[in-house]
């Protein structure tokens, strides 16, 4: 055989014409699959510099993300291929060995390339930042803006994959390990399934430690007693928890927190039931630390007395005992119900929370399945607020551009945000990021579609347990929309305000009307003022021992006004009357704080120009004879019981 010199030296002798022709023709090639090759290299990923991320309104990773890892990693390997391109004869994807090169072009191939080999990915990136983190960091305080925000950030981000990989994704756990990792043996990760779950949801039970055993609660039948058998379930239940639990959420139902100490509500709530002829399931959620044995007795000895179909679902085989002990009690108790419940579509209802129209109403309601979550405002408090830091803290919690540009995270409002539409929710953004407002939704109900919402409230979940995130917020309230927001999920906000239902104290002159009402209640109405429900109770002061703990803190003042305890526990005592309901207008007639009932108690206040020389101020409702009637009922059997 010729060597390859000597051959082409014969073919210019003897076919000149011909090896031009060749040559001409593999330049062409050369040049048009280096054309393409460049054109499709680069739009495949981009680059954008601090100016252009600024420019979006988009903040950039921090350093320890997995995000800004995967992008330094892009940027090296661009540079690599940008390099071996401007060498003729090297070929682009030339690396040196197969993992190197898997890696290559799934770096230079993201956005088509298969999302679990991303997951993997991603994950890998995880423990390769940091073999020891964990959402459990999260719990503590440390006072510090540089490490509280960026493990509030960290674990937002995490979230969001999550959710992109196993919850929108449809992934399961098993089949993302299952691909082989890229980074694994050069960084030394250690990973698996149950490891990843554990130290994402700190609060579940540890996975290693289950054996047989479901990560499913013990669900009990207060009315016969009987304990539900476990569903027929795959064997990698725990494995893939929350894709299985999403996928076999089924029926609608309400859903119930409580303590020991608030039990006669739960039974005045149940009389109220009875009277409205409620159909739809009630489950009372536990920890399987809340209630004594006693307690569940004489619970289930008023189920059976009423005509409601009630469950009591023990999550203490999903969750880890230590921390649920620890950390997992009074408010934070309704992500466990919210999160736990085996409803589809549930009603979360505060135990002193009262409706006034059939409980399959809220199922109903258009915002609510328009966005799969519903809530209602709360008073409007333009003088309570919360703190810059905690916005600023906040802006961490938003996706970088990195992320958006990997995972495609975006959230409906974000720090950039300059042109609103006209919303509920947009003012309520407005109003907590721009204004520092700090009361906007209230949680005594609010309606959730669980499947289409889970990785909202896993979210939520983790927000309330961080220890900055609760010097932030009034318990738990905004923590319901804030985590929708940031896990890019769209959530209503019905649009009337908060108000006051009780007593109408008048008082007319020649030209003006005015009316007032005080209560300790706060009232919802919908748009044609009709009451939906209230919270706090129906009685006049919601606290048992008020009058005493009145007089106790505040002896002259309450001695001058009713003289006497006994006058005062009679008044606190009484069942609410409920003439009409005020929403004020609070930017000329704001709420007013009274010291009654431990200061619980608000009074609300509406104008009416009686020549009708100029509009209503705030919007005052009063019931007719035959509404009246019906709302007295309710309140006569809610405080009868």
């Amino acid at each position: 055989m010729l060597p390859f010199r000597q051959f082409i030296s014969r073919l210019k002798r003897k076919n000149g014409a011909l090896f031009k022709r060749l040559l001409l023709l593999g330049t062409c090639l050369m040049a048009i699959y280096l054309i393409f090759s460049t054109s499709t290299f680069s739009t495949s990923y981009s680059v954008l510099s601090d100016d252009d991320i600024l420019e979006i309104g988009a903040r950039k990773a921090m350093r320890v993300s997995a995000f800004h890892w995967i992008e330094k990693r892009q940027k090296k390997v661009i540079g690599q291929v940008s390099e071996k391109r401007g060498k003729f004869f090297r070929f682009p994807f030339l690396a040196s060995n197969r993992s190197e090169d898997a890696e290559t072009e799934l770096l230079l191939n993201w956005k088509s390339s298969p999302i679990a080999e991303k997951c993997r990915y991603m994950i890998d990136a995880t423990y390769a930042l940091n073999r020891a983190w964990t959402n459990e960091h999260i719990l503590k305080f440390y006072g510090e803006d540089e490490v509280d925000n960026v493990l509030i950030s960290l674990m937002a981000e995490r979230q969001r994959m999550f959710d992109y990989c196993f919850l929108s994704g449809n992934l399961s756990l098993e089949d993302v390990f299952k691909v082989e990792s890229l980074i694994g043996l050069k960084h030394e990760i250690k990973s698996s399934p149950n490891d990843f779950l554990r130290r994402m949801f700190p609060f579940l039970k540890k996975l290693d430690d289950q054996g047989d055993q479901f990560l499913w609660p013990q669900i009990t039948n207060l009315r016969s007693g009987s304990v539900q058998a476990l569903p027929d379930l795959p064997k990698n239940f725990n494995q893939n928890f929350f894709s299985n639990w999403q996928r076999m959420a089924s029926g609608s139902g309400i859903v119930i927190t409580l303590n020991e100490g608030s039990k006669n509500l739960l039974y005045k709530q149940l009389k109220v039931f009875d009277h409205s002829d409620n159909t739809l399931p009630i489950q009372i959620i536990t920890t399987g630390n809340d209630f004594s044995d006693g307690f569940i007795e004489e619970l289930k000895a008023k189920v059976a007395a009423s005509k409601q179909n009630v469950y009591l679902v023990d999550c203490s085989p999903i969750l880890d005992s230590e921390f649920a002990k620890e950390h997992i009690g009074d408010i934070i108790n309704k992500w466990i119900a919210v999160i736990f419940t085996t409803f589809e579509e549930s009603i979360l209802l505060d135990v002193d929370a009262v409706p006034f129209v059939p409980m399959d109403d809220f199922l109903t309601e258009k915002s609510y399945k328009a966005s799969g979550i519903l809530m209602y405002k709360d008073r409007s408090m333009p003088n309570e607020h919360t703190f810059q830091y905690c916005i600023d803290m906040l802006r961490e919690v938003e996706p970088s551009y990195q992320e958006r540009h990997l995972i495609n995270s975006r959230i409906k409002y974000h720090s950039g945000t300059k042109d609103f539409e006209q919303s509920e929710e947009a003012d309520v953004y407005k109003r907590f990021s721009h204004d520092l407002l700090l009361h906007h939704v209230e949680s005594g109900l609010v309606v959730i579609n669980k499947p289409k919402k889970l990785g909202g409230l896993l979210l939520s979940f983790l927000l309330q347990l961080d220890a900055k995130m609760k010097r932030c917020v009034y318990g738990d309230k905004e923590i319901f929309w804030l985590g929708q927001l940031y896990a890019g999920q769209d959530y209503s906000i019905y649009p009337t305000d908060g108000g006051v239902a009780g007593p109408l104290i008048v008082e007319n002159n020649d030209s003006i009307s005015v009316y007032q009402i005080c209560a300790t209640q706060i009232a919802h109405i919908d748009e044609s003022h009709n009451l939906l429900w209230t919270n706090g109770g129906l009685k006049t002061c919601k606290f048992d021992n008020g009058a005493e703990a009145d007089f106790e803190r505040n002896p002259a003042y309450f001695e001058q006004r009713y003289q006497e305890l006994e006058s005062l526990k009679s008044i606190y005592g009484s069942p609410l009357n409920i003439e009409g309901t005020i929403i004020p207008n609070v930017n000329e007639k704001p709420w007013l704080q009274i010291n009654e009932c431990e200061s619980y108690m608000y009074c609300a206040s509406a104008y009416k120009d009686n020549n009708n020389a100029s509009p209503e101020v705030g919007e005052l409702s009063v019931f007719d004879e035959s509404t009246s009637n019906r709302i007295k009922s309710i309140v006569s059997i809610w405080n009868q019981s």
